[in-house]
This record gives C-alpha cells, sequence and structure tokens, in this order.
C-alpha cells in the first residue's frame, strides 16, 4: 500500500485532470503532471464499466500500487501520476507496464 504522502487527494486530482498530459500505454490512460513535491504521487481509478466487481476492482489497484512502490526508485523527477483503466489487464502485464512508464517519463 502506497504510504499516504504518495496518495493525490481529490483536488489535486481535479488539477491533474485539467492541466495534464496525457497517453496510452496497453490498457491504461495515464495523466502526467510535474510537481513541485518532494516525491511523485499517484492515484489509481479503476471505472465500474472495466470491472463491475468492486472486490476484483480493489485486488486490481492493490497489485497496481504494488507494482508502482517496487518501480518507484525509477523515477527521476517528481511527477503527479493518474492511471485510468481503460481495458481489463492481465495482472501479469501490470509490473512490466508501470515499469515502462516510468522508465519513459521526461
Amino acid at each position: 500500500m502506497l504510504a499516504r504522502s504518495f496518495r493525490l487527494k481529490k483536488r489535486e486530482i481535479d488539477r491533474v485532470y485539467k492541466k495534464s498530459n496525457r497517453f496510452f500505454e496497453d490498457f491504461l490512460l495515464v495523466r502526467t503532471l510535474p510537481n513541485t513535491a518532494k516525491h511523485s504521487r499517484f492515484a489509481v481509478i479503476i471505472p465500474k464499466a472495466v470491472v463491475a466487481k468492486s472486490v476484483n476492482r480493489s485486488r486490481l489497484k492493490r497489485k497496481t500500487t504494488e507494482a508502482i512502490t517496487e518501480n518507484l526508485m525509477l523515477l527521476k523527477t517528481n511527477y503527479d501520476f493518474i492511471f485510468s483503466f481503460k481495458k481489463l489487464p492481465d495482472e501479469a502485464m501490470i509490473d512490466s507496464t508501470v515499469k515502462k512508464i516510468f522508465q519513459n517519463v521526461k
């Protein structure tokens, strides 16, 4: 689980939605915005249209935040990230996709 300081709050999520750069990566829409905090911050959004059961949505969020935590050292600059799932991914792909995103962020 991500520490509270690494999570985006509602008003920060709204700011990232309005001003961010976005790109698609496999099954994800990723929004990024440089921040002035001492570290990067994250939000994971999984709509009901993608995963209907809340148990499965929570599991997918846990897997994603685990992949974020494991690959956090790959980030060189501080960004706010929003990961929005657009398709149901294979759970094995989550870690490799997060790693690829963190390596490509400039």
